[in-house]
């Protein structure tokens, strides 16, 4: 049973969808701020946005990530009174064959009916070029303007052209600079929601603009021709269906252009990338190649000439910038505190803003300067028109220049995209659910459990471990739909659904991938067939079924990218199309924009979502209907679903602060380093990498006593979650209170699988790595064809006692086990267990040393830090750097007993030492421990020893796996035994540290300390 806790209970309120896809809204729902309720409004919802008013912390609980304030659309609601009446009263003012395709457009009996947001999208732009502008008319038809003269005029200003400290203009580069009247860019923008046929919207505005220009070639009133603008290839290759003529163009496929009028003349329409846009250098632009010779700057003129082609003697022109979101003017850069990844983000979002902005600033300037008509207007087509983190604005501040409104929530409740369902609750009890901000969860976990970050390629196995279940989980939603088409009647359109995987960065997509898919690269050539999430996805030779790709890559490499990937990627779900058969897409990143595949039914995301921005962008990618065709008792579209773990998705834009610049001191650095003058306190140990397994007769044993019970629990990993849409307008979250809720688990992944096919698989494991990183006789790593039989049932038996008496199901389903998280667990503690059976004979378990250096000296410390720093007395190491109170308190103690002669010396233990404990398996494939401290403890009689130091050691599932691994790593040191005797000990209270020092000094190492807190 899904739990459900106090104060936050769940309101069903049935289907989302309540209003017709074809007329306006007339209802929305809405929330209560103060207790959650959920009405229904017998109104439309006021254009307007919702903004954080303070910035997350990240390790906010989900609660706390709305503290949200709602802020209207002034413009934008002024218009939709405006124009609706117009639309209402025949469009009054407008030219006879606006009015004609207006009413082509709207007609009821059309057999492809227009969106109402699409349609409204097309009069208000056309409401303001054709009735607004030219005359500023504070009345029209008769009617006062909702819309002001002054409001009128701010967006007839366009931006404003902006004097840089040099002379010279932000906006462009001009023949005379210092003429400050040159008029800016008009800009007029249009929110749209991903999936609601923005594409069809700019076609409209082409065929709008061209009808009435070929009908009355002398006005300037209409453009001649048309600019668009895009973000990249693969959105340039979609928009070719806005060439007059070309094929499957829209004019002709959504009957745009009545038979009264002749076809839109070709060639009026240029389709562009923005990287075009450049200053004067050889470009690419798809299979063109454009060379400029470098002749000292390209004149704004030759630019011009060079951009528009043809076009440059038809102007003016109009301009449709498609994923608008990308030109903006980026102020003076601020000081941001951003990640890495987010300042390399920020840097190629304001690089392609620049460029864009700048390159339509020229083209326009040339016009300009010569009083002549450039650029009539720029349309800015986005679902996400908002500003961006680094930009200089408030991060998620909308643009200024909107002038349309139809967000997602409308989308949605008028049932045009699908509907995106995000975990709300699930069976660990905690008020956040896991899946809801998986990466986050993931990240502290990880700095939790091993403190330091591990190398990518060992940090990607950690994150899909951690990762397993969740993805066992959506991938089981996926599964289902997909036996449900697979059933479907002879006839029916079986294409699959598709599952997206979001990945951060290369190393983690390819880890997923290859655990995905089921391939393996080995002496070059890829190995098919290995187990993966579901066959479903597993690839073959002869077909792919699951495909990874990095959106940038492939934008970048343009007409050199693989082809067949390419074609691939952009016919992803289209039948008798080379991508049809694809189930599962891998990505770095988020799929490039233009990605417009329609039958995504699940993202799972896993890299970190600093912003709302982001997270609607990457939804964003599966939001496209399936099918169009409505209810025919209601009316209304039906619903259909896209499942999203880990994206913390809330319709909620951010509404960031603008960061200002502060001027901060230095704080100071310590160095630490070896004194020479401390030289006979240097401390010497062994660099150990892994294990070696020197067996005559291939016989193990396994320390039974040293395994610590696996907890199969699901209040740390759910077995269930419940999802359900996000709120419909910014409503507290931690007040779960939204539309019709849905439990999801893992059945699917039960139904598949069986504990003995885990046990096999585990203990298939565990030989593989034992026969991996063993000799035997003169360090051969292979032992041959006998090892395996004689190896397999010895470890079964010892994986059948484990899973019998040293894991603890909790009365969950027993295929648990086979979820990455347990399973390695499971892995990796049996290999910390088995060891040679040396009471049959064998060679006790040996080190293996690193590869370039076998013994480590403290002498190798050398280092700079600003942490608070501990002076030692009897350290060959001077400083003690302090993570907490915990250190002090220790180094304290130890230069106390050294004082008495217990203790002769200590070191802190520094990342420069590389002194690290292998942790997990046997050989490379594990992660790295690194103690505390190393002390050298006196014998009263015999000889010194060693022992590893742990204070505090943290609460966290590898605790026994990390204890387990010290005390293999001081068996095998021991067994060696070329630098003296050795010792392990954890002590959880400093307060107690010196008695028990005493203790372990009067019994020697060969005693096992107790290790629980």
């Amino acid at each position: 049973m899904i739990r459900k806790r106090e104060g936050h209970s769940i309101q069903d309120i049935g289907e989302p969808i309540i209003c017709s896809a074809y007329e306006v809204p007339t209802e929305h729902w809405s929330r209560d701020r103060k207790d959650g309720a959920v009405t229904r409004e017998k109104f439309r919802r006021p254009a307007g946005y919702w903004y954080k008013t303070e910035e997350s912390k990240t390790g906010a609980s989900q609660g706390d990530l709305i503290a949200e304030d709602r802020q209207e659309l002034p413009v934008v609601n002024q218009l939709r009174k405006d124009v609706k009446w117009w639309r209402e009263n025949g469009y009054p003012n407008a030219s006879s064959i606006t009015k004609h395709l207006l009413a082509y457009w709207t007609n009821s009996a059309r057999a492809r009916r227009l969106f109402f947001c699409q349609r409204e999208a097309v009069e208000t732009i056309i409401y303001l070029a054709e009735v607004r502008f030219p005359k500023q008319p504070e009345r029209v038809g008769g009617r006062k303007c909702n819309l002001s003269k002054a409001d009128l005029q701010k967006l007839l200003a366009g931006e404003p052209l902006q004097a840089k400290t040099d002379g010279s203009y932000s906006q462009s580069l001009l023949d005379k600079p210092e003429n400050d009247a040159l008029p800016g860019l008009i800009r007029l923008g249009c929110k749209m929601a991903t999936g609601s046929g923005k594409t069809l919207v700019m076609a409209m505005l082409i065929t709008w603009a061209l009808c009435n220009r070929t009908s009355n070639s002398s006005s300037l009133e209409f453009p001649s021709a048309v600019l668009v603008c895009c973000p990249n290839l693969t959105v340039k290759r979609r928009l070719d269906v806005l060439r007059p003529g070309g094929r499957d163009n829209y004019y002709d496929k959504f009957d745009l252009v009545p038979s009264r009028y002749p076809s839109l003349p070709r060639g009026r329409v240029l389709v562009i990338n923005w990287h075009v846009l450049k200053a004067a250098s050889p470009h690419k632009d798809g299979d063109t190649t454009h060379d400029v010779i470098e002749k000292g700057e390209e004149s704004p003129e030759a630019f011009a000439r060079r951009i528009l082609g043809d076009l440059f003697e038809r102007r003016p022109i109009m301009v449709l910038n498609d994923e608008g979101h990308h030109c903006w003017r980026p102020k003076a850069r601020p000081l941001d505190d951003a990640s890495k990844e987010e300042q390399e983000m920020i840097e190629r979002e304001r690089k392609e803003a620049t460029v864009w902005v700048e390159g339509l600033d020229k083209i326009n300037s040339v016009a300009a300067s010569k009083n002549r008509s450039g650029i009539n207007f720029c349309v800015d087509m986005s679902a996400t028109p908002f500003y961006i983190k680094g930009s200089g604005y408030q991060e998620g501040q909308p643009f200024p220049w909107l002038v349309s409104d139809f967000g997602l929530v409308d989308a949605i409740e008028s049932g045009i995209v699908k509907i995106p369902r995000i975990p709300i609750e699930d069976t660990t009890g905690e008020l956040e659910p896991r899946y809801f901000r998986l990466w986050h969860h993931i990240m502290k976990e990880l700095r939790l459990s091993e403190g330091k970050a591990d190398m990518p390629r060992k940090n990607a196995r950690k994150i899909y471990e951690k990762a397993d279940a969740a993805l066992k989980q959506i991938a089981g939603q996926w599964l289902e739909r997909f036996e449900y088409i697979q059933e479907g009647s002879e006839g029916q359109d079986k294409t699959p659904p598709v599952l997206i995987v979001v990945c951060s960065n290369t190393n983690i997509a390819k880890e997923f991938y290859s655990r995905i898919s089921g391939e393996r690269i080995e002496g070059g050539k890829i190995i098919y067939g290995q187990r993966g999430v579901f066959p479903e996805f597993i690839n073959t030779e002869e077909r792919k079924y699951t495909i990874r790709i990095d959106s940038n890559a492939l934008d970048e490499a343009g007409a050199n990218a693989d082809e067949e990937l390419r074609s691939i990627v952009s016919t992803v779900g289209k039948k008798g199309q080379p991508g049809e058969h694809i189930r599962c897409v891998v990505s770095v990143s988020m799929l490039t924009e233009g990605w417009d595949a329609n039958n995504v039914t699940q993202i799972f995301g896993l890299r970190a979502f600093e912003s709302q921005l982001l997270c609607e962008q990457v939804v964003g990618r599966g939001l496209r209907r399936m099918d169009y065709v409505p209810d025919p008792k209601t009316g209304l579209l039906t619903a259909e679903y896209v499942d999203v773990y880990g994206i913390p998705f809330s319709v909620v834009p951010y509404k960031g602060r603008v960061i200002t610049a502060k001027v901060e001191g230095d704080r100071p650095q310590h160095h630490i380093f070896a004194k020479e003058e401390r030289r006979s306190m240097e401390m010497f140990f062994p660099l150990v990498d892994g294990y070696l397994f020197n067996l005559d007769k291939n016989l193990i044993r396994c320390n039974f006593d040293d395994l610590k019970i696996l907890e199969i629990d699901r209040t740390t990993e759910p077995d269930a979650t419940v999802v359900q849409p996000p709120p419909d307008d910014g409503g507290p979250r931690s007040i779960k209170a939204s539309f019709n809720t849905e439990r999801q688990d893992r059945q699917k992944y039960y139904d598949r699988t069986h504990i003995n096919a885990i046990m096999f698989y585990l203990t298939q494991s565990i030989v593989d790595e034992l026969i991996s990183y063993s000799i035997q006789g003169n360090d051969k790593r292979n032992w041959g064809a006998l090892s395996r039989p004689l190896l397999f049932p010895q470890v079964y038996a010892i994986v059948k006692q484990y899973v019998a008496d040293k894991v603890d199901f909790n009365d969950m389903n027993m295929c648990e086990l086979g979820i990455e998280k347990y399973f390695n667990c499971a892995r990796q503690s049996l290999l910390e267990a088995i060891v040679p059976d040396e009471h049959k004979g064998e060679t006790p378990l040996q080190p293996r040393f690193s590869s370039t250096k076998k013994i480590g000296s403290t002498h190798d410390v050398d280092q700079k830090t600003v942490r608070e720093c501990y002076e030692t007395k009897h350290s060959h190491i001077n400083l003690v750097a302090l993570d907490s109170g915990w250190e002090k308190s220790a180094s304290v103690i130890l230069d106390q007993l050294a004082d008495t002669g217990l203790v002769n010396h200590y070191a802190r233990i520094y990342e420069q030492m590389d002194f690290t404990i292998p942790c997990g398996t046997i050989g490379d494939d594990g992660y790295n421990y690194m103690p505390d401290f190393l002390v050298s403890i006196s014998a009263p009689k015999g000889e010194d020893w060693t022992l590893i130091l742990e204070i505090k050691g943290r609460e966290d599932e590898k605790r026994g796996i990390k204890h387990a691994a010290a005390k293999r790593w001081v068996a095998a040191v021991n067994n060696w035994g070329e630098l003296g005797k050795w010792g392990y000990h954890v002590c959880y209270n400093p307060n107690k540290l010196a008695q028990e020092l005493k203790e372990l000094h009067k019994k020697g190492p060969n005693t096992q300390p107790n290790q629980t807190a």
